[in-house]
């Protein structure tokens, strides 16, 4: 089966974006840049990986993915226990209740991305639905995470990120890839040059709210901005039109699932000894790497 390699180099530089973001790449630095670079260009790893697993999702519509992903959640939750579980006191046990029902830091991502497939795989025939709870939703997310970021509104019952964040914003891109693949002709049919300046004018439009952002926002922390949602899916649109496919199976793909599984285990243990952030997440990322070859080439050989 031929793979699609640009898709595969993407996740590849998502992963890396994913590592630069966790690791505060350029605080120390320069915290200007950081906030573009965080805020901005970074924030683009999360939908994008959201939208390539929706795309594929397409071609096996069966329960079997969902169950995939809910195991490759427990395993990675039972290597993490280290660092999330703590049962010395009632609230520490509650703590790590709440982080094993939420996941542990980047885990969240897996029981979004189950939840994004199942209602998925619920209403895989009815395209009008589809798009219509998909937009809720990111309007939703989008509203609460703006007035949370405004103090317009205070939420207290439940962190805010489970709702904006792990909640709703994994269904919506999910289902823009799963739908961009069913309808790949009509999606053929775009001009290149039509895409390219929409995401040019969205990279505008991205630096205006991120200024607005920088001046004016309270807490500084959004995982999504408006203009970011358009500019993944415009993105991803493009590299499926500039797509380049081998027959070869390099496992490329697992390497950047690897990286992103792998890399929070490093950075918890080299944080305490690296304080440059550049040097931190070029680090990260090499031993990540390096982990993620290692472990699938010993897959290969036991399994």
């Amino acid at each position: 089966m031929n793979r699609n390699i640009t898709i595969d180099l993407t996740k590849l530089l998502m992963s890396f974006f994913i590592v630069a973001l966790h690791c505060l790449f350029m605080l120390d630095i320069n915290e200007y840049l950081h906030f573009y670079l965080k805020e901005g260009l970074f924030r683009i790893a999360v939908p994008l990986f959201l939208l390539i697993s929706g795309y594929y999702f397409y071609n096996s519509l069966n329960k079997k993915w969902l169950f995939k992903i809910l195991k490759l959640y427990g395993i990675w939750m039972v290597i993490y226990i280290p660092f999330w579980l703590n049962i010395s006191s009632y609230d520490n046990i509650k703590n790590s209740l709440i982080t094993l029902l939420t996941g542990y830091y980047h885990l969240w991502f897996l029981l979004s991305l189950f939840l994004g497939g199942y209602l998925t795989y619920i209403f895989k025939n009815k395209t009008g639905m589809l798009l219509f709870l998909s937009f809720i939703f990111l309007f939703v997310s989008l509203l609460i995470e703006y007035l949370i970021n405004y103090k317009i509104i205070t939420i207290n019952f439940v962190n805010p990120e489970l709702l904006y964040r792990n909640v709703l914003i994994a269904f919506p891109f999910f289902v823009f890839g799963f739908l961009i693949n069913k309808n790949k002709g009509k999606i053929a049919k775009f001009k290149s040059l039509y895409l390219s300046l929409m995401i040019l004018l969205l990279i505008v439009m991205n630096f205006i709210e991120l200024q607005y952002n920088y001046i004016n926002s309270i807490n500084r922390n959004f995982d999504l901005l408006m203009s970011t949602s358009l500019l993944s899916v415009c993105l991803f649109i493009l590299i499926l039109k500039k797509s380049i496919y081998i027959h070869k199976n390099y496992n490329m793909n697992l390497i950047s699932n690897g990286i992103f599984f792998t890399h929070i285990f490093i950075l918890n243990i080299l944080k305490n000894y690296i304080e440059n952030t550049i040097y931190l997440t070029l680090s990260v990322f090499i031993l990540s790497l390096l982990i993620s070859y290692l472990l699938l080439f010993f897959c290969k050989k036991v399994l």
